[in-house]
């Protein structure tokens, strides 16, 4: 259970499925950027081209606003997306390594997607993170819950869309060490169901 005094590590942004929290991700890690926070991590973009009928998917790392490409280029009739494994790797090793080196209050990743619920993608340096004390926030797709509780091992307090539920557990983490001026009308996050 999340207390003020202490609070989850983690806090999983719950999302169905055709939901699309990019945007939402992104507009966060905005907001707590203008608040002061030194961030890392990725936000995804999808990037619509006329010719195709899937998009480019582009993962901009935080620290820098650097973009790496995560999907592979299958020509104009592709049907479906596929991974860029080498990409999706350089851009972990990427965050994983601001996440070593760097003064970081949050660690931001966009999506424990289906290479992190195989044993991959960012989960080095979620945890690398959480060996360090730094805060992380991630959203998680239903499809993907049972392989995060059982990675996350409770660790983590889960919301589905309650900004107030966010802004209390960032409140708990950094209000009172750096004294930002958030709301304090602010409701208890949701559990996630087992």
């Amino acid at each position: 259970m999340m207390t003020e005094l202490n609070p989850a590590p983690m806090l999983a942004l719950i999302y169905g499925e055709g939901v699309l929290p990019d945007i939402r991700i992104e507009s966060l890690a905005h907001h707590w950027r203008q608040q002061g926070l030194r961030l890392a991590g990725v936000v995804q973009h999808d990037i619509a081209r006329p010719d195709r009928s899937r998009c480019d998917m582009q993962l901009e790392l935080l620290e820098t606003g650097e973009r790496i490409a995560i999907s592979e280029d299958r020509g104009a009739a592709a049907r479906g997306c596929r991974m860029d494994h080498a990409n999706l790797t350089h851009a972990a090793q990427r965050v994983l390594a601001a996440v070593q080196g760097g003064e970081i209050d949050l660690l931001v990743i966009n999506k424990f997607g289906k290479a992190e619920s195989e044993g991959g993608g960012m989960r080095e340096a979620i945890a690398a993170a959480l060996e360090r004390a730094i805060p992380v926030v991630i959203g998680v797709p239903m499809r993907n819950l049972d392989a995060w509780h059982a990675f996350a091992e409770g660790l983590y307090l889960c919301v589905d869309g309650d900004a107030a539920a966010v802004s209390h557990w960032c409140d708990a983490h950094f209000l009172a060490r750096d004294g930002l001026g958030r709301d304090k009308a602010m409701g208890d996050g949701a559990a996630c169901a087992d």
